[in-house]
């Protein structure tokens, strides 16, 4: 080669180690923004799919929460039809006086009093407390035959004082 040559090419040796150059980061130049963008639809893909799992697991408890709500509303309205109205409450004393006359009881004192809630629960209820007396075999009648009425009553407490004094305490759920 002659050095005119050599010149020429010393010249135009820039031009192609630009070109080069170039050429290596011309892909990062063209490929960067729309790898930044796979990588953030990548996180809003993931945040997606994240929802919808917990959407499906709320929609199986939906489902799962409607079908115990179902059975207890129709538990409620069993219950709720086993309930005598508050109306009845003359019935169940006549029905406590039967009882005690045909077990030889004598009912010395009877109180009764309306109670908005029961155990904790919004249950409206009929205290009975009674002060009674009789022989331990008519006691136990008595009580056996309270528990067999059409409304059967509740035996909430039972105090035995001297001889053959009682102490009851009966329960009586309404609507």
């Amino acid at each position: 080669m002659n050095p005119n040559e050599i010149n020429k090419l010393k010249e135009k040796a820039p031009l192609p180690v630009l070109i080069l150059v170039g050429l290596f980061f011309l892909p990062a130049l063209l490929v960067g923004p729309e790898k930044d963008l796979l990588v953030e639809n990548g996180n809003k893909y993931d945040a997606q799919l994240k929802r919808s799992r917990i959407a499906r697991r709320k929609k199986t408890q939906y489902k799962i929460d409607n079908e115990k709500m179902a059975k207890l509303n129709a538990i409620h309205r069993q219950v709720n039809e086993q309930l005598p109205a508050a109306s009845v409450l003359p019935g169940i004393i006549e029905s406590i006086n039967e009882a005690a006359e045909q077990n030889q009881v004598l009912l010395k004192n009877v109180n009764y009093k309306f109670n908005d809630s029961f155990d904790g629960l919004k249950v409206p209820n009929f205290n009975i407390t009674m002060n009674l007396e009789a022989y331990y075999e008519n006691m136990r009648r008595f009580i056996t035959r309270l528990e067999s009425l059409q409304y059967p009553l509740v035996v909430a407490e039972v105090f035995v004082s001297e001889g053959k004094t009682y102490s009851i305490t009966l329960k009586q759920l309404v609507k």
